[in-house]
Order: C-alpha cells, then sequence, then structure tokens
C-alpha cells in the first residue's frame, strides 16, 4: 500500500531528508519514512510549520497525541508506550515536559507533580 501510494500523483508530494511529506504548506500533513515505510506522523501545519493538534507513531504504534507549536511539542500531551499504554500525560514547553503532569506506570499513577525542562521539579506526589 505503501508504494502504491507513494507512485500515484507524487507531483502533490515532497520528499525530504528520508521522508515523505504530503504537505508542506498550511494544511493537514503526513510524514512517512522511506526506509521503514511506516507512517511517523500526522497532524496540522501553519506556514510550513509543524502546527497544532499532532499523533506521532512509531514502528505502527501511536507514540504521542498532543500540540506543536513551530516544529515543537507545546501544550498538553500524551505519551504512550509501545504497547499503547499511557505513561505520561501533561504540558509541555519549547519540546520539553514542562508544568503540571502525571507518570504512569503498569497503568496505574505513579507520580503527579510538576516539571521543569523534562525533570521533576517543584511539588508532586509519588
Amino acid at each position: 500500500m505503501f508504494q502504491k501510494n507513494l507512485n500515484i500523483k507524487l507531483y502533490n508530494y515532497i520528499i525530504v531528508s528520508g521522508k515523505y511529506i504530503t504537505n508542506l504548506n498550511d494544511g493537514k500533513r503526513k510524514e512517512y519514512d522511506l526506509k521503514i515505510k511506516q507512517l511517523i506522523y500526522e497532524g496540522e501545519c501553519l506556514n510550513g510549520f509543524k502546527n497544532g493538534k499532532v499523533k506521532e507513531y512509531g514502528d505502527c504504534k501511536l507514540i504521542f497525541e498532543g500540540e506543536y507549536l513551530k516544529e515543537k511539542r507545546n501544550g498538553k500531551g500524551k505519551e504512550y508506550d509501545w504497547k499503547g499504554k499511557l505513561i505520561f500525560k501533561g504540558e509541555y514547553l519549547n519540546g520539553f515536559k514542562n508544568g503540571k503532569v502525571k507518570e504512569y506506570g503498569d497503568c496505574k499513577l505513579i507520580f503527579e507533580g510538576e516539571y521543569l525542562k523534562e525533570k521533576r521539579n517543584g511539588k508532586g506526589k509519588e
């Protein structure tokens, strides 16, 4: 299916740094890794940047869903492990986990508190 889509209407798409990208302008965008022939990103873009609600994939599974602003995670988001289980829910700023967060392990809440640049910081409960 991937190769078929790649060969049809190629003039509507572009290949950048080993990624097959369906749109570099405004609107919906999908990116495929050409090496592994899998979807790795789908979401919105504005002024050529990933911007808005997005989903990221690894090994054909959802690993992140949330918000982007100018190519970086910003706003609220959720991370999932390779089995599809929620492992992190919280806020991002300039691509970093930053703000109020919740961490999960074995489908249970294991930490609730605050992060600053990817690290636990401030108040929290473990």
